[in-house]
């Protein structure tokens, strides 16, 4: 009896520490999370991602463009101090997004998804002095 009582104690504990990709993207995935929890729902996806691919790459897609979102929020802030020190924040940004775009391409996106997942780089590249520092 103490067998079965431990064996379905374990399965129970097994069975709610489950979680699926849906559940991590809903958890992890989102605007409001911060750069910990996606980068925790990304090693989450990865140890989930064993057959749906398309469903795991565009998982794996939104979280890169919401990790390099943040990072290119932090690059906007050091940029309007230093436009030298904002070059190593705007590296990763640009590593994070293009990572983003190989596994769910950008143009499948709709505009407000583009709003969402690409807000602080669209404010950044919106910054004329931005636009004057690339330029040159």
């Amino acid at each position: 009896m103490k067998k079965l009582l431990l064996t379905l104690s374990l399965l129970a504990t097994a069975f709610t520490q489950a979680q699926t990709l849906d559940d991590v993207v809903v958890n992890y995935i989102q605007p409001q999370s911060t750069t910990e929890q996606l980068k925790l729902g990304l090693t989450k996806i990865e140890a989930l991602c064993s057959t749906d691919q398309d469903k795991c790459n565009k998982a794996k897609g939104y979280a890169y463009y919401l990790l390099a979102d943040d990072y290119y929020q932090a690059a906007y802030g050091v940029f309007m101090v230093d436009q030298v020190l904002a070059v190593p924040v705007l590296a990763k940004a640009t590593e994070l997004y293009k990572t983003a775009n190989e596994h769910y391409s950008e143009n499948n996106l709709t505009e407000e998804q583009k709003n969402i997942l690409l807000d602080s780089k669209h404010r950044l590249e919106a910054l004329q002095t931005y636009k004057d520092y690339v330029s040159n």
